[in-house]
């Protein structure tokens, strides 16, 4: 009785995860809630999406939806599992010049506009890491540590607190300094124009201008160091290309080498990305030229961080996966960049540095589970871009857009939606299929007279492995977790998460991998509004601990097949072997 009445104690003190109104609703961790799949090139339900998918954008093209005859473009699909492209698709537009490629295929060579962000950053983890990125940008510029005595408290809407500005500020969109250099009226329009637009008389001697990207780097910092802020430094989201102008210039000066040869060094060369240039290639064979090589040719010199490299969908690929692999830097320094660093005014979006972080929502069947996906676009002229990476699933693609003059499409949301909506789920549905072949079944102990086992299932209804059945010396564990939850049995739902922390040793005749997932004890009768923790499983993993080792941990020993041979609710000191 005694026992009862501490595990009715225990209930007392736990947080219970309170659910969405209108029926129960499963509570994840955020992240995966299966292992990546690893062999999408051969599962059949993933197979079917690309069908589905090519045959969607055929119809686009067919309809006129993609406008053929003036958008040429390139989609290509990957996973770090697969060294080929899971899927390309490219179409020429019959108004491409003939000096560059009248055929398009993966190494057809796009400008990628502002995804130079993310090489920016990329760069800068390569070389130096995170460990400056609190640091103040003054530190790295000294043009800026001058300017830093212009910033008063009396005078903070006229100056930029430079020495408060942070790398990671700066990377994120979080500055708070101003987007452009190169759009002031004064050189966009006649000057003779502008009173009649309601605009006081001007001579553009009287204002610090930048003309186009040929502004060179004394002039670009008296432009800066003169313009107001837009907005206090970490108050709220606003885009700043000048963000990453001024991160090249600290970047070059940490390594003490241009811009242009980090690029070559730390990515072009190790990842084999040789249609990638800081600079417009002397060579347009391979270049797509939608009716004007104008903005082709624009060599945007100290800009080129921000928005100025020239790349390729297979070269894209390449750069997807080293990021999802960690193959550059460290997996916990990746970890660390693939997080949100703010939110914007969208639930649905938050902001990285420099990720554009699309939160995607399963579709039903599905219970309702956020993915991530990581982003980055670009703009320029006629060109459009996106590379988005998806690190749940360890897939990502890209799409490459070329409008033709005057031909403006939105090829690249309407072909970006048509590929979440058929890539994400057919992974998330090709993962569970490999979860139910390497984990699904029945697992007992050999020691008959102990009566302890383990039914794991799998279904599209659900997130996650969910435990059917769990006896561990002939006591129910579900009426266990009934009384810790304070619910009846017939309630309690247990569910498992995969932590992607692994060993590797010895046993069963041979080198084996041991992989641990997380369980999840919820109230399946619970139709009320969340609480204030909203989904609150992240308030209960590690809660209840036997030993020294937290009740809701289970390790999967896997075979040289990579399917379990065994489990261990590791509480318990038991193990099970599959049946």
């Amino acid at each position: 009785m005694r026992v009862i009445e501490s595990l009715k104690l225990l209930a007392l003190l736990a947080l219970p995860v309170l659910t969405l109104g209108s029926g129960f609703q499963e509570c994840p961790f955020l992240g995966p809630d299966f292992l990546a799949p690893t062999n999408l090139a051969t599962s059949s339900s993933f197979q079917t999406a690309l069908s589905t998918l090519k045959t969607k954008i055929e119809a686009g093209l067919n309809t006129g939806v993609l406008l053929p005859n003036s958008t040429s473009f390139s989609v290509e699909l990957f996973s770090i599992h697969d060294d080929k492209p899971l899927f390309e698709f490219h179409h020429a537009a019959p108004n491409l010049l003939s000096n560059g490629t009248k055929t398009i295929n993966g190494d057809s060579i796009y400008r990628i506009a502002s995804i130079s962000k993310l090489f920016t950053v990329y760069l800068w983890l390569i070389n130096a890491g995170d460990v400056q990125f609190h640091d103040p940008i003054t530190k790295f510029v000294p043009e800026l540590a001058r300017a830093s005595h212009l910033y008063s408290e009396n005078e903070a809407a006229d100056f930029v607190d430079w020495n408060s500005v942070t790398i990671s500020e700066l990377a994120s969109q979080m500055s708070g300094i101003g987007r452009d250099y190169f759009s002031d009226l004064l050189t966009l329009l006649p000057i003779n124009t502008l009173p009649q637009l309601g605009f006081p008389p001007m001579n553009t001697s009287d204002a610090v201008l930048c003309r186009n990207f040929n502004c060179g780097r004394d002039q670009f910092f008296k432009f800066l160091t003169a313009h107001h802020p837009v907005f206090p430094t970490a108050t709220t989201p606003v885009y700043s290309n000048i963000a990453f102008q001024i991160l090249g210039y600290a970047l070059e000066g940490i390594t003490k080498k241009s811009f242009a040869s980090l690029l070559k060094s730390s990515l072009a060369t190790p990842l084999h990305m040789g249609s990638t240039f800081s600079s417009p290639p002397n060579d347009t064979s391979h270049a797509v030229l939608p009716g004007t090589s104008v903005s082709w040719d624009l060599d945007y010199q100290d800009f080129t961080p921000a928005g100025g490299l020239y790349s390729t969908a297979h070269d894209l690929t390449a750069l997807g996966r080293s990021i999802l692999s960690s193959a550059l830097i460290s997996p916990p320094l990746t970890r660390r960049w693939m997080k949100p660093l703010a939110h914007s005014a969208r639930t649905s979006f938050s902001l990285g540095a420099p990720w554009e972080i699309w939160r995607f929502t399963l579709p039903p069947p599905s219970q309702p589970r956020i993915i991530d996906i990581y982003t980055k676009a670009g703009d320029t002229g006629p060109y459009h871009s996106v590379l988005a990476l998806v690190p749940d699933l360890g897939i990502g693609f890209s799409v490459l857009i070329a409008d033709g003059v005057g031909a403006v499409s939105d090829a690249r949301s309407t072909l970006g939606a048509w590929v979440n909506d058929a890539f994400v789920p057919a992974g998330e549905a090709a993962a569970r299929e490999e979860a139910t072949v390497k984990f699904a079944g029945e697992y007992k102990s050999k020691n008959k007279a102990l009566n302890s086992s383990l039914t794991v299932t799998t279904s599209p209804l659900h997130n996650g492995l969910g435990i059917s059945s769990f006896i561990s010396n002939n006591t129910d564990m579900f009426a266990v977790g009934a009384l810790l939850l304070g619910v009846p049995t017939a309630n309690v739902s247990i569910r498992l998460y995969p932590t992607t922390l692994s060993n590797s040793k010895m046993g069963y005749g041979s080198a084996v991998k041991q992989v641990t997932w997380r369980a999840v004890f919820e109230d399946a009768g619970n139709t009320a509004d969340e609480g204030f923790f909203g989904c609150g499983t992240w308030v209960q993993a590690d809660a209840y601990m036997y030993g020294n080792i937290a009740v809701d941990e289970i390790l999967f020993t896997l075979g040289s097949d990579g399917k379990a041979v065994s489990a261990e609710a590791r509480t318990l000191r038991a193990t099970l072997d599959k049946v």
